[in-house]
């Protein structure tokens, strides 16, 4: 009930605002001047738990809320990339001599070992395009749930309603995305300086996968009746 409900609230808040506060802060603070790309990378944590608490404000919000996101975090992931091109000095510098790409990250560790090919810029090219293409279906996704919404379609409660369609239908590009994103995280983490952008660019991908996660476990724990309904305020 109330007694639940309210110090759950205030206290979700205030770690929200503390979130936001100290992302502003330290892009406040930098002596030199901060690009766009990393200005979002340092609202990237703030952003997605600002999105992330408003199903405790209305639940209907759940699915826009799941494919914002998803939106969040794939774009999270482009401009990491974009950001360590810029670090190494540019496309140009982007790969090194005498390198191989290695593929062998999961969910394709049976590549062990086979033998690596060499890391070309045309390879290279190739890594980035997955991350672009999910940046935009995400937002295609996005729009088209919008005038769904629009429409008069209700928020989905079952996993076949039309809704969900868009979503499953990203699940092959999603993968497929964070597999080459793995594979760009494995060749530079070694010739990244420093820890921090090693750290980001791990941060990000578990992001992604806890966004993706937590909802099908509450799922299956509120179909196992292990979690219960908790009684709400009263409409005003």
């Amino acid at each position: 009930g109330v007694s639940v409900l309210v110090p759950g609230y205030v206290v979700v808040s205030s770690i929200v605002t503390l979130l936001l506060f100290y992302a502003l802060w330290h892009r406040l603070k930098s002596e030199r001047r901060i690009s766009k790309i990393e200005a979002y990378l340092i609202l990237f944590p703030s952003l997605m738990a600002v999105i992330s608490v408003l199903p405790l404000v209305s639940p209907l919000l759940g699915q826009m809320v799941s494919i914002v996101q998803d939106l969040l975090c794939v774009t999270a992931m482009f401009a990491y990339m974009k950001h360590t091109k810029s670090l190494l000095g540019g496309s140009k510098h982007l790969v090194a001599d005498k390198s191989s790409c290695p593929f062998a990250v999961p969910p394709l560790c049976c590549f062990a070992k086979c033998k690596k090919p060499k890391m070309t810029r045309t390879l290279m090219k190739i890594l980035f395009l997955p991350i672009q293409f999910i940046v935009v279906l995400n937002f295609v996704v996005l729009l088209v749930n919008c005038s769904l919404a629009y429409n008069g379609f209700p928020p989905p409660k079952e996993s076949s309603d039309i809704p969900n369609i868009p979503s499953y239908m990203l699940i092959p590009f999603q993968i497929s995305a964070l597999y080459t994103y793995k594979v760009f995280m494995s060749y530079f983490e070694a010739r990244l300086r420093g820890s921090f952008p090693r750290t980001r660019g791990r941060l990000i991908l578990a992001t992604f996968i806890l966004c993706k996660s937590t909802g099908g476990i509450f799922q299956v724990l509120e179909s196992k009746e292990v979690l219960g309904y908790l009684d709400g305020l009263d409409c005003v």
